[in-house]
């Protein structure tokens, strides 16, 4: 009797241990598709799931068709792309990457080797909001395609004046349509407050040359329903706005430790109360690191308490290093974002660093009060981001800080 027992209590915990697991990893959408093409065997969709996970689901093509399930908490991008390389480097063609907007439910896609980005999508509103989004940008989409092909051509003609007007007079009316565009898109993100595409387009707005403002992306996130803030794109534009404020000038700059070039360790709390520190994120494979620059900066303010610690975001130590000695910039200080830091994030994230070039700068004063944050002298597409100063706003501040030295 004790035994039958036994085996009943093994079994009933057998059971609720895999109905646990069932209820852990359920399945609430499906994506049916077809592959139009010989050569793709295999596709891999990357996209976020409903317990914040990335992941890379791969999935093989048989009779030219494939099942792909998942669990997703809301309507969420995934980015679907086949096997096939196009040279002995690994290096995906583009032509066959495409992103997707899943959502929960029964979808359909229809795929073409080597146009992916025509794929066809049923079952997924998210989609349609995109593709219909999309179709009415297209006008402003073609003209700054027409202004591009006639700039690109332009550039290639001898440099004389008449060239050069010319050039100035399409590049204002470029400037007229990033303007526009860039309306377009907030419209449609204030517009749509229950949108979960609204909240995938704010989400996007932060990268570096965006016109928008902190306030303005707070506002357009306090409208969204609380389905969409809750969703994976609404969340990270929470986490964004959250970072931002907390890497914007007046606030406290946000600790972190981590081990320098010379195998110590570093941390930023130990400047306090005697530094001023330059932050500088930068990498060795750009040419937006400034370090010329910084040099000067650095032999005029360093006997007044200025420091710097350049961060280096290259994936590889030898880059940064090697750079390091070429450019005899050792004498401030260096990390890696990837050697030895104490964070859970990256000090990227955690600056709200999003991409490079240009490289970010900010300067932080000895009570731990971020005083501005500046851009590299790669300015581009990047001038208009209002958020930032450039490398003459920086020298500008620290003449007022260190006010001996003009």
């Amino acid at each position: 009797m004790k035994t039958r027992f036994f085996l009943l209590l093994l079994l009933l915990s057998y059971n609720s241990h895999a109905n646990i697991k069932e209820k852990r990893h359920p399945y609430n959408f499906i994506l049916r598709g077809h592959v139009i093409g010989k050569h793709t065997h295999s596709l891999h969709m990357k996209y976020i799931d409903g317990y914040g996970k990335t992941l890379d689901q791969k999935v093989y093509i048989k009779n030219g068709s494939f099942v792909i399930k998942g669990y997703i908490s809301s309507p969420v991008c995934a980015g679907i792309l086949n096997d096939i390389k196009i040279n002995p480097n690994n290096h995906e063609d583009i032509s066959n990457y495409v992103d997707v907007f899943l959502c929960p439910g029964a979808m359909t896609i229809s795929l073409k080797e080597n146009d992916f980005y025509h794929a066809k999508i049923t079952g997924s509103i998210m989609q349609k909001e995109s593709i219909d989004f999309y179709e009415q940008r297209q006008p402003i989409l073609k003209s700054k395609d027409s202004l591009d092909f006639l700039m690109n051509k332009l550039r290639r003609l001898i440099n004389t004046e008449e060239v050069h007007k010319a050039y100035l007079v399409l590049l204002n009316q470029s400037d007229k349509l990033d303007i526009k565009d860039d309306l377009f898109e907030y419209n449609f993100i204030k517009t749509h407050p229950d949108s979960y595409f609204s909240a995938y387009l704010l989400d996007n707005c932060f990268d570096p040359g965006d016109g928008i403002s902190l306030d303005s992306a707070e506002s357009y996130y306090n409208r969204f329903t609380p389905a969409v803030k809750s969703s994976v794109a609404g969340l990270s534009v929470w986490k964004k706005i959250t970072y931002k404020k907390a890497s914007a000038p007046g606030s406290i700059a946000p600790l972190f430790t981590a081990i320098d070039i010379h195998g110590r360790m570093l941390g930023l709390k130990s400047f306090r109360h005697k530094n001023y520190v330059l932050l500088q994120f930068w990498a060795s494979w750009c040419q937006c690191n400034d370090n010329k620059h910084l040099k000067k900066l650095y032999n005029t303010y360093r006997t007044n308490g200025l420091e710097i610690i350049a961060i280096s975001t290259d994936f590889r130590d030898s880059g940064w290093i090697d750079t390091i000695k070429r450019q005899s910039i050792g004498m401030w200080h260096h990390i890696s974002e990837y050697i030895g830091t104490s964070q859970h994030i990256t000090l990227q994230y955690l600056y709200n660093i999003n991409s490079m070039p240009p490289a970010t700068l900010f300067l932080i004063d000895k009570e731990g009060k971020i005083l501005g944050r500046y851009y590299g002298s790669i300015k581009q597409d990047y001038e208009k981001n209002i958020d930032e100063g450039n490398l003459d706003s920086l020298d500008k501040k620290l003449a007022e800080v260190f006010p001996a030295n003009k």
